[in-house]
């Protein structure tokens, strides 16, 4: 059974869910970056296919035989970032994927809840990069390698064309 809390976007219980889950996967991802820092990239084509199927779902609503389009331009859209990781790849991901989950917390909380939420977030920020820095270190171990949770920019434009991640700063 779901809880009635889930059920309705304007109860200002699942700010606080969702933060719980937020807490979760912040616990999570520490635990993978101490002991197994590849399982990240794993984690990452997991979330990018995930979210953009939702994404690619809202926008391209057409089904072929019992899967819809958008999973399969999410499979599409995970094997480009995974196995050609450009800085196109990595920022297309980046936005697909932000997107789907834009859309799944946007159609969950209300406008109280959303604020309330905020609230919440930037406490738990706060916390996190100035008194318990677990935050920044999530973020060095994520900007290590290019990964679909940044968006990074090329230090010089030369051409338009293919950028590698080495070249980007």
């Amino acid at each position: 059974e779901v809880p009635p809390a889930i059920e309705n976007p304007e109860a200002v219980e699942n700010s606080f869910i969702l933060f719980g889950y937020i807490l979760l996967s912040t616990a999570g991802l520490l635990i993978v970056i101490k002991f197994k820092k590849s399982f990240i990239r794993i984690l990452e084509a997991v979330v990018v296919f995930l979210a953009s199927w939702v994404t690619f779902d809202l926008l391209i609503p057409y089904e072929i035989g019992f899967l819809s389009l958008g999973f399969f331009l999410a499979i599409i859209l995970t094997g480009w970032k995974m196995l050609r990781p450009t800085l196109t790849s990595q920022n297309f991901a980046a936005v697909i994927s932000g997107a789907g989950a834009g859309a799944l917390i946007g159609s969950s909380l209300g406008i109280l809840p959303s604020l309330v939420f905020i609230m919440i977030l930037s406490a738990y920020d706060f916390v996190s990069v100035f008194i318990t820095k677990h935050m920044i270190h999530l973020a060095k171990a994520i900007t290590e390698r290019p990964t679909a949770f940044t968006i990074a920019v090329p230090h010089k434009f030369k051409k338009l064309t293919y950028i590698g991640i080495k070249k980007a700063k």
